[in-house]
């Protein structure tokens, strides 16, 4: 059984297991070589009450978006290349760049727009993509 913790994804970023239950989802990848940073997919950035007050979110939305920034929901595990890469470029411009790979390798549901005024509907969709992914590995 999947402790109720991990499918409530009450894990953020940097915390005691992140990374271990991030690792979870990358099975395929080259633990030995590589070394992995944490990641928000959404930038951590731009989820200052300043920064969500000036796109006119309510308190309510605001809430509801600082809950999830540094939740697992919206955390992946990229090479310090690929971390690095995402940094130098505008996040639309970067995230538009990537194919269905990247985001099938990065359980990234596929939506019709990934603009930051979705981000809720993003959590929504991986919430189910993560929890299906975790039932499959248990």
């Amino acid at each position: 059984m999947i402790p109720k913790s991990i499918i409530c994804y009450q894990q953020n970023y940097s915390t005691k297991y992140s990374y271990l239950i991030l690792s979870l989802f990358y099975p395929d990848r080259d633990w030995k070589d590589n070394k992995y940073q944490e990641d928000h997919i959404f930038p951590k950035s731009e989820f200052t009450a300043a920064k969500l007050k000036q796109r006119g979110y309510d308190q309510g939305k605001i809430e509801k978006y600082q809950k999830y920034s540094n939740s697992i929901i919206n955390l992946e595990l990229l090479t310090s290349s690929e971390n690095n890469e995402k940094r130098a470029k505008n996040f639309a411009d970067w995230f538009a760049s990537r194919d269905d790979n990247f985001k099938n390798r990065h359980i990234i549901p596929t939506m019709e727009s990934y603009d930051f005024d979705s981000f809720l509907e993003f959590v929504d969709e991986r919430k189910m993509l993560l929890s299906n992914k975790l039932k499959s590995i248990v």
